[in-house]
């Protein structure tokens, strides 16, 4: 980010570094839950994959699973 000058591109490459944070943890904690926590933390793994997951969508399944754990 050093080389970025534009405060508008360093804002993108927060927000993007930011997502991909967020994707990191989710898919992590969806890889630790067994078959039955799904359930108890409400997560429906195939919806978010059906018109993209977001960053909030990430956001969302990293909070409920970790409410599991």
């Amino acid at each position: 980010m050093q080389g970025l000058w534009d405060p508008r591109d360093r804002y993108r490459e927060q927000l993007r570094h930011a997502e991909n944070m967020l994707a990191f943890l989710g898919s992590v904690s969806l890889a630790m839950l067994e078959g039955e926590d799904y359930e108890r933390a409400q997560i429906g793994v195939k919806l978010p994959w059906q018109g993209g997951i977001s960053m909030g969508g990430w956001k969302l399944l990293a909070q409920r699973s970790a409410k599991v754990f």
